[in-house]
């Protein structure tokens, strides 16, 4: 029993480290998002036309749903990353 009372916050650390390493979720930087809207506008400017138009609307859409596969291919990637770490692989 007295070794079980001595190994318990050992394991309480050691279960809140790892906790804090297993945070699947991202987190996106205003800053980053901002400047991606400036940048699909611009590219959308120059690709599709004026801002308004049928065009330029889709090319936004198409940017944005780039944009979401590849975040969830990176969560996707950390996901499986962090549960291998997790497993011991």
């Amino acid at each position: 029993m007295p070794s079980i009372v001595r190994c318990l916050p050992l394991v309480v650390l050691a279960g809140l480290t790892v906790s804090g390493c297993a945070q699947l979720e991202r987190k996106t930087d205003p800053a980053a998002t901002a400047s991606a809207a400036q940048d699909d506008d611009a590219y959308c400017r120059k690709e599709a036309g004026e801002p308004g138009s049928s065009p330029y609307a889709e090319c936004l859409k198409v940017r944005d749903e780039k944009r979401a596969v590849h975040a969830t291919r990176i969560e996707r990637t950390h996901r499986h990353l962090s549960e291998q770490m997790l497993n011991g692989r």
